[in-house]
């Protein structure tokens, strides 16, 4: 497609500049400046109302929906995400859950276990996220998926260099609402 093209496909759209408002065209766009928000609390979609719903069976912000210990260190989680798993003619989806949290440093964490088999053999998965860095590719993953509840242990690597042995243990609620993650 042609710049040109590209250039009045966005200002149809209405497209703005992240950093000063405006439209490709120039023209001031959104709420007058004396009616922004300030970005509090009070003004973020999902608390105290039903906007913003992710599928998470958060209640009330900061409620904790499980627990992953990862080297001595307890991490509460917070959010979670039943996905719809993922099945083909060679992966048979059981669970797909995302759970996010943050530690005591205010660092995001996250979990993300699968129950599944793959070409009819189980093939169970955890990997993790957090200040001890990206780690994944368990052999040795036990998980107990019971409705809803899972809970088990591995042994991760580091996702970059392969390398290193991570021991974490998990044991999370399982929303019962299934929502699409890709």
């Amino acid at each position: 497609m042609a710049p040109t093209a590209v250039a009045i496909l966005l200002v149809a759209a209405g497209c703005t500049s992240a950093e000063s408002g405006d439209s490709v065209d120039g023209s001031p766009t959104g709420p007058p400046a004396d009616s922004v928000t300030d970005g509090s609390a009070a003004d973020a979609p999902g608390e105290g109302d039903d906007s913003g719903d992710d599928g998470s069976s958060v209640d009330e912000p900061g409620a904790e929906l499980g627990t992953v210990s990862v080297e001595g260190a307890v991490y509460s989680i917070t959010e979670l995400r039943n996905c719809v798993p993922l099945s083909d003619d060679v992966i048979e989806g059981e669970l797909e859950l995302q759970g996010i949290g943050t530690s005591a440093d205010g660092e995001r964490v996250q979990i993300d276990v699968y129950v599944e088999t793959l070409a009819g053999q189980p093939f169970n998965s955890v990997s993790w996220a957090g200040p001890e860095g990206v780690w994944g590719n368990p052999e040795d993953a036990a998980i107990t998926f019971a409705g809803d509840r899972v809970s088990g242990s591995a042994t991760l690597v580091e996702a970059l260099t392969q390398e290193g042995a991570l021991p974490i243990e998990f044991d999370l609620e399982v929303p019962a609402d299934l929502i699409e993650c890709r």
